[in-house]
C-alpha cells in the first residue's frame, strides 16, 4: 500500500499543466474567498488515499493557507497604492494641461472684452455729430498685427475750414454753402475700415487660438503615446522577470529532485513555482487590461479629436480665406479712401478758387454800391432843391398871372403900385422898365 502511495506521489508532478489551469479558472471566478491552491489539489489527487494520510497533508497546510491569505492582502494593498499613485500621475499629466486650457480662456476672455470695447467706441463715434462736418481719420484703434504689416497705413488730412472764411459772411451765398455741405468727405469710409481692422483682428486671434488647440491636440497625443509606450515596456519587463523566475525555480527544482523524497516537501516547492506564476500572471493581467483601456480611451478620444480637428482645419480654411478677403477689401478700401481724399482735396481747391473770385466780386459791387448810394443821395438832394424851386416858380408864374389879369381888366396899365408888389417875384428888369416909363418901354409890347 505504501509503494502505491509513493508511485502515486511520484507521478503527482506529470500533471501539473492541468492543475495549473484548474486553478487560474477557479480563482478567476471567485476573487473573494480563495482556498489554498495545495488543498484543493491535495484533495483531487489523494482520493484514493486512505484517511490518515488525507489528514496528515490537511495538517500540514494549514499554516500554508495562512500565508497564502497575508500575500493576497499585501498584493491587494500594493495594487491600491499603486492605482493610486497612478492616479496621482494622471492628475499630474492632466494638471498643466488644464492649466493651459484656461490660460487660453482666460485670453479669450479677454479678447474678447476688448472686442466689445472697441465696438462700443466705434458706435459712439457713430453717434456723435463731430464726425460729420470736422472729419479726421487717424490711425486704427486696433494695433497692426504683424502679418498685415504691408497694408499702407493711412493717415487723411482733416478737413477743418479756415476761420477767416467762416468768418467771411457773404449774403449771395447761400446756395453755394448748400453745396459745399453736401461735398464734404463720408466718415463712412473711415469706420468701415476700422470695421474691417477690428474683423481681420477678431479672426486672426481665431485662427491663433484653433492653432493652440491643435497643439493641445499633439501634447495630449504625445503624453497617451508616452504612456503606452511605458506601459508596454513595464510589461516586457514583467514577462521577463516572470520567465526568469520560472527559469530559476525550474532548474532548483532539476537540480534538487534526487534529494526530494518527503511528499510535503514536494508539495510545498510546487506551490511556490504555482504562486510565483499566479503572481506575474496577475502582474500581466493587470498591465495587459490597463493597456487595453489606455488603448480604448485613446482610440476613443483620439477619434473624437480626429473629428473636431477636421472641423476646425475646415474653420480655420474658411477664417484664413475670411482673412485674406478682409484683407483685400481693406486694400481697396484704402485705395478707395486715397481716391475720395484727392477727390476732396481738389474740390476743395475749386471751391476755395470761386469763394476768393466771389469775394473778389463782391467787394466789386460794394464799392460800385457805395459809389451808385451816393450818386443816389446827391441826385435825390438836387430833385429836392429843383421841386422847391419850381414850387415857387409856380407860386410866383401864379401871381404874376394874376397881376397881368388884374392889369388888363383895368385897362392895360401897370402902374407903379402893381409893380411894386411884383418887383420881388420879377426882380432887375421889370423894376428898372417901371422906372423908366412903364410897360411900353418893354421889347414886344403891343398896345391895346
Amino acid at each position: 500500500h505504501t509503494t502505491n502511495a509513493r508511485s502515486k506521489r511520484k507521478r503527482y508532478p506529470k500533471n501539473t499543466s492541468s492543475v495549473t489551469t484548474n486553478i487560474a479558472a477557479r480563482k478567476t471566478k471567485v476573487s473573494v474567498r480563495r482556498s489554498p491552491i495545495i488543498s484543493r489539489s491535495s484533495s483531487l489527487r489523494t482520493k484514493r488515499k486512505p484517511k490518515e494520510i488525507y489528514h496528515e497533508d490537511d495538517e500540514g497546510y494549514v499554516n500554508e493557507e495562512d500565508y497564502l491569505l497575508e500575500d493576497e492582502i499585501k498584493q491587494s494593498i500594493a495594487k491600491a497604492k499603486e492605482e493610486i499613485l497612478k492616479g496621482m500621475e494622471v492628475l499630474d499629466l492632466l494638471k498643466p494641461m488644464e492649466e493651459a486650457a484656461q490660460s487660453w480662456e482666460e485670453e479669450l476672455e479677454a479678447f474678447k472684452k476688448a472686442e466689445k470695447a472697441i465696438y462700443e467706441e466705434v458706435t459712439q463715434m457713430e453717434r456723435t455729430d463731430s464726425d460729420e462736418g470736422n472729419y479726421t481719420l487717424t490711425s486704427s484703434p486696433v494695433e497692426s498685427l504683424g502679418s498685415s504689416a504691408e497694408i499702407e497705413d493711412l493717415s487723411v488730412p482733416s478737413w477743418e475750414v479756415s476761420k477767416s472764411i467762416i468768418n467771411r459772411k457773404i449774403p449771395s451765398l447761400d446756395d453755394f454753402s448748400c453745396t459745399s455741405e453736401q461735398d464734404k468727405p463720408n466718415p463712412q469710409l473711415a469706420r468701415m475700415l476700422h470695421q474691417i481692422q477690428s474683423d481681420i483682428r477678431f479672426k486672426e486671434e481665431l485662427v491663433k487660438h484653433l492653432e493652440k488647440t491643435e497643439s493641445k491636440y499633439a501634447f495630449m497625443r504625445r503624453k497617451f503615446d508616452e504612456k503606452i509606450e511605458h506601459l508596454t515596456h513595464q510589461l516586457s519587463e514583467v514577462v521577463e522577470e516572470r520567465d526568469q523566475k520560472l527559469s530559476k525555480t525550474k532548474k532548483y527544482f532539476a537540480s534538487n529532485a534526487s534529494h526530494r523524497t518527503d511528499v510535503n516537501l514536494q508539495m510545498k516547492e510546487k506551490q511556490q513555482l504555482l504562486e510565483t506564476r499566479y503572481v506575474y500572471e496577475n502582474k500581466t493581467k493587470h498591465l495587459t487590461t490597463e493597456i487595453q483601456e489606455l488603448k480604448n480611451t485613446y482610440r476613443s478620444t483620439f477619434r473624437s479629436m480626429d473629428s473636431t480637428k477636421k472641423h476646425q482645419e475646415n474653420l480655420l480654411e474658411k477664417l484664413r480665406v475670411s482673412v485674406e478677403a478682409l484683407k483685400l477689401e481693406k486694400k481697396q478700401m484704402t485705395k478707395r479712401m486715397k481716391q475720395e481724399a484727392e477727390r476732396v482735396r481738389e474740390k476743395m481747391a475749386r471751391q476755395e478758387r470761386k469763394i476768393t473770385k466771389l469775394q473778389r466780386q463782391h467787394s466789386e459791387s460794394s464799392h460800385a454800391r457805395q459809389r451808385l448810394e451816393r450818386e443816389h443821395e446827391t441826385q435825390k438832394a438836387t430833385l429836392k432843391r429843383r421841386d422847391k424851386e419850381m414850387l415857387m416858380s409856380q407860386n410866383q408864374i401864379k401871381m404874376l398871372t394874376d397881376l397881368v389879369k388884374k392889369a388888363v381888366r383895368e385897362g392895360g396899365t401897370l402902374d407903379d403900385h402893381l409893380l411894386s408888389k411884383v418887383s420881388h417875384i420879377i426882380g432887375g428888369s421889370f423894376a428898372a422898365v417901371a422906372r423908366r416909363g412903364g410897360m411900353r418901354n418893354l421889347p414886344g409890347y403891343r398896345a391895346p
